[in-house]
């Protein structure tokens, strides 16, 4: 068992050609595969503290020394078609380059997120953010119940006014409406 074969049976197919309908279930997915029975079962670790997974405790030493592996898999934003849709709105609705190495430039993207939508914030923000539980523990839990939420209502999306520079809510008709303040009804 490998990194290739864990893959071929939970993720099959890359982030970057999944359908708005079915990105929160490739989501659910993904994560789900990070659980550690899945992991156990390709003998495949999780690197402690990274977002990497292994094929032997030799690569986990040599990627905490921060060299490459080649049989690695990151659980980063790329692998990930709502951070990928968000990414490109955000590009393109902002009409400037946007990319996910910039943490100033990461949190106006994360506003375009389905997944951030809804009631939810963004996965990864924050020392409690799912995203950053499973960095430091291993337990894609959150990652999972996470996009539940994100999935429940999938038609309103957070944009960015930027006249108003507000975050609104599109309605179905796609007129833009305001997020009702959490601490007012």
């Amino acid at each position: 068992m490998s990194i290739k074969t864990w893959l071929s049976e939970f993720a099959p197919m890359s982030a970057y050609h999944v359908s708005a309908a079915h990105a929160g279930d490739y989501i659910i997915q993904k994560w789900t595969e990070a659980l550690k029975q899945n992991l156990d079962k390709h003998d495949i670790i999780k690197v402690p503290g990274l977002p990497y997974l292994v094929e032997s405790q030799e690569d986990v030493a040599i990627t905490l020394r921060g060299q490459n592996v080649d049989n690695v898999f990151c659980f980063g934003y790329d692998g990930c078609p709502w951070c990928i849709s968000a990414l490109r709105r955000a590009a393109s609705e902002l009409d400037i380059p946007v990319d996910f190495d910039d943490d100033a430039a990461t949190d106006v993207i994360c506003s375009f997120c389905i997944g951030a939508a809804n009631g939810n914030k963004p996965c990864n923000r924050g020392d409690c953010g799912p995203y950053e539980f499973f960095m430091k523990t291993g337990d894609p839990e959150p990652m999972i119940q996470w996009a539940k939420m994100g999935m429940k209502n999938p038609k309103p999306k957070r944009v960015r006014d930027r006249r108003k520079n507000k975050t609104t809510q599109e309605k179905q008709d796609g007129i833009p409406e305001p997020i009702p303040s959490p601490d007012r009804p």
